[in-house]
């Protein structure tokens, strides 16, 4: 049958927070899964693509009933549980639909999400660079991410704010013409918060300062694999004591907080008094439910104050922009689809084609041989040799090109058999059922 491909996977639809959490593969952990896999005959390799709402492994089998076997079997010992009722199973071109939709982000909790092509591609490339990586995983993968890049490209699908941490970013550029220049503090190191900071790294803000109620959740952050390199540029991220936010307030244009805490962390009666002296505006936004700027605050002639409500009315928007780009993006997964189709058909007369090579070289060399033992005065053996060579190129020129096409004309999988099957009688080959 030669290569197939198949997806166990689960995702915040199938799974638990807990039993996701256990699957989040670290890179050692990654290498030692996919190790043990590769380890077995009915694994030509696989790559693990995790995120926040997924884990999903691809693996290259010659047998689907083996490879599926095997990878329940590895995730369950890896997990200790039983995973049948919380995982999903895909195979051949139901992988690739599938793939292609979480490169555009359509199969993401917030479509179009920016993320998800990335770590696609961090995902490939872990595989690809450490020799896990089968023909037919390369080629899909490759084309997953130029799907998703097309997707980008031809589509707004990933355009305007989603969640209300890139909606005040994406008000603070429409608000403030030079952002990168501001001066932005963070109030709180939350989820959140870290998303906004990463944000503004993003943009070229270079004056960020964060102030949280523990040190250790801000140097947590700053200490984090993604974020790192950016901030020892520079004077990097300044931290500001919690007890100091508010006599600090000036130094700053822009104040974005997003705590946790039950109540609010800037009062007016303590904030108002600071802010008489200030000639320029100062921005503010409050990401937090229960609010944690105090409303008056808003009411001041030198605050332009946004609340988490102002923020939603730009999400929804920009939701209802991003659904209507989605059939867009299914035309641009359709045609991607068909082309893998259509690679997939032809991959099927490599075999063939391997053997047919194999015995023209045979047969040239067997030429050469005699050629060069019973031509008399003649020391041009190179010349012989290249004539073997242009021998092979032209007997298997046209075979290569037609075979191909006739798999592609196929309309089903016993036409395609049937083809390999007349090639493989038709060149005296052996059918090994192998590539």
């Amino acid at each position: 049958m030669g290569e197939r491909l198949i997806l166990l996977g689960l995702n915040h639809k199938t799974a638990s927070v807990a039993t996701r959490e256990k699957v989040a593969f670290s890179e050692a952990e990654k290498i030692e899964f996919i190790g043990n896999l590769t380890d077995c005959h009915s694994c030509n390799g696989a790559v693990i693509l995790t995120t926040c709402n997924r884990t999903e492994i691809y693996m290259s089998t010659e047998d689907i009933s083996d490879g599926r076997k095997l990878l329940i079997n590895n995730l369950e010992n890896y997990l200790n549980e039983d995973i049948r009722n919380c995982t999903y199973f895909l195979k051949d071109n139901e992988i690739a639909n599938h793939l292609f939709e979480v490169a555009t982000g359509l199969d993401s909790m917030i479509q179009g999400e920016p993320q998800i092509l990335g770590q696609v591609r961090e995902a490939y490339e872990f595989s690809a660079g450490r020799g896990f990586c089968s023909t037919y995983l390369h080629e899909l993968f490759n084309r997953a991410i130029r799907t998703g890049k097309r997707a980008r490209a031809e589509t707004g699908i990933s355009e305007k704010a989603a969640s209300v941490a890139y909606a005040a970013v994406e008000l603070l550029k429409f608000e403030i013409s030079d952002l990168k220049a501001a001066r932005v503090l963070v109030i709180g190191a939350g989820e959140m918060g870290q998303i906004v900071l990463k944000n503004l790294v993003g943009l070229g803000v270079k004056e960020l300062a964060v102030s949280n109620r523990t040190r250790e959740r801000i140097q947590d952050f700053i200490e984090a694999d993604d974020v790192k390199g950016d901030f020892a540029k520079g004077d990097g991220l300044k931290v500001i004591d919690w007890g100091d936010r508010i006599k600090r307030i000036n130094e700053f244009d822009i104040i974005i907080s997003s705590t946790n805490a039950p109540h609010p962390v800037l009062y007016g009666e303590s904030v108002i008094p600071e802010l008489e002296s200030r000639e320029r505006l100062l921005y503010m936004i409050d990401l937090a439910m229960p609010r944690d700027i105090e409303a008056v605050i808003g009411e001041s002639e030198q605050v332009e104050l946004y609340m988490l409500d102002d923020l939603q009315e730009i999400v929804a928007e920009n939701m209802k922009f991003r659904a209507n780009e989605c059939e867009a993006v299914y035309e641009i997964i359709a045609e991607e689809k068909l082309d893998w189709e259509s690679w997939c058909q032809t991959r099927k007369a490599v075999p063939v084609i391997k053997k047919l090579s194999n015995k023209a070289r045979e047969i040239s060399r067997e030429e050469e041989n005699w050629a060069i033992n019973n031509l008399e005065d003649c020391n041009d053996q190179e010349t012989i040799k290249e004539m073997g060579y242009r021998i092979i190129n032209r007997l298997l020129h046209h075979p290569r090109i037609r075979l191909k096409e006739m798999l592609q004309k196929a309309d089903s999988a016993e036409e395609e058999e049937r083809i390999l099957e007349i090639a493989y009688q038709l060149f005296g080959l052996e059918n090994e059922g192998g590539n």
